[in-house]
């Protein structure tokens, strides 16, 4: 492989949970339906820097974003 040929590289497909959620609600009803994503509310959170920072960089190493992860501890803290 020469320098700037990434041919034989694999991308990693990345999913995110909500996007399982959708596909899995559509192998469920098989398909027959035409399934419609949830309304979404923004929520905003003031964090110190060096928080967020740590967090952004975690999540980054995780390669993942905040949103998911957020999604998920929040179905977490409310046992869904």
């Amino acid at each position: 492989m020469s320098k700037g040929d990434f041919s034989g590289i694999k991308k990693k497909k990345i999913v995110s949970s909500e996007a399982n959620d959708f596909i899995g609600a559509a192998k469920i009803d098989g398909g027959s339906k035409k399934l419609q994503p949830q309304k979404l509310k923004r929520l905003n959170v003031e964090l110190p820097e060096e928080l967020y920072t740590a967090l952004k960089v975690k999540a980054a190493q995780e390669r993942t974003k905040l949103r998911p992860l957020i999604e998920k501890w929040v179905n977490e803290y409310l046992r869904i």
